[in-house]
């Protein structure tokens, strides 16, 4: 075997360089997995996840060339080749990669849960507010079931807030329960993808929003039979937008029937 050099690595190695980018990928997301767990907030465990990641991407492609690194390459695919053999490593690469992509959905949702759940407790209402969003905004992006008890615990906190970050918080409840409730849709009816549509002064029936910024000021709006799949929504704090939010919320599968002047 001829001594590599980092060259080599954006070269011809391609084995070498997908197995340095898959060691840094795994370790990333198991760092982050484990901070989660141990009482880290969202942010701060990817901050370190992605530390650690880099780190250990950096010390890869550091030792990738030298003799030391490349001696311990070669003992490693010995001992694969003589305890393992080929098939067996094959099979246990396949078994490793569905175990990750099975459990961390799973772990996923107990961590959000288990977050959520300590924020609704904060006593300061600043810190317990944001953080109840931060957990919401995630869940939302990444389509992650949280316990229902427990958004409904942060909605009627929320609602009896009046700390400033409490209305964005509960905009992020709002966007994870549409998101969560997301019906499937039949024909009829009209429908739009993808853009941005302001509420006020509309008169709309039997209309369908799939991926859409919804903007609502607090004007007058007559909605009837309208369904919201996947959206987001700006809604002012006033009378009329507490309103609004509070229909969307009690509705079913995300259709919602309000009149407002």
């Amino acid at each position: 075997m001829k001594n590599r050099n980092l060259s080599d690595l954006f070269d011809t190695d391609n084995k070498g360089r997908w197995t340095i980018f898959a060691i840094s990928i795994v370790v990333t997301a198991v760092i982050g997995l484990v901070a989660e767990t141990n009482g880290s907030s969202i942010i701060s465990a990817e901050i370190f996840a992605a530390i650690s990641g880099g780190l250990v991407l950096f010390v890869q492609m550091f030792v990738y060339g030298t003799a030391a690194g490349d001696k311990l390459r070669r003992q490693v695919d010995l001992s694969l080749q003589l305890l393992l053999g080929p098939l067996l490593t094959i099979s246990a690469i396949v078994v490793i990669a569905f175990f990750v992509s099975a459990s961390t959905p799973v772990l996923e949702a107990s961590v959000l849960n288990r977050r959520l759940a300590a924020a609704l407790k904060v006593s300061q209402p600043t810190k317990r507010n944001k953080e109840t969003a931060r957990v919401l905004k995630y869940a939302t992006q990444f389509h992650t079931k949280l316990q229902p008890e427990l958004v409904l615990s942060a909605v009627k906190q929320l609602e009896k807030s009046d700390d400033p970050a409490a209305w964005p918080a509960y905009l992020s409840a709002l966007d994870y329960q549409v998101s969560s409730n997301s019906p499937k849709l039949a024909g009829g009816g009209s429908f739009s993808q993808y853009g941005t549509m302001h509420l006020d002064n509309l008169n709309l029936s039997g209309f369908v929003f799939s991926n859409y910024n919804i903007i609502y000021q607090g004007g007058p709006v007559s909605l009837t039979g309208v369904v919201f799949k996947n959206v987001r929504f700006q809604v002012a704090d006033n009378e009329n937008g507490r309103k609004f939010v509070e229909a969307v919320l009690s509705s079913k599968n995300g259709t919602l029937s309000i009149y407002l002047r």
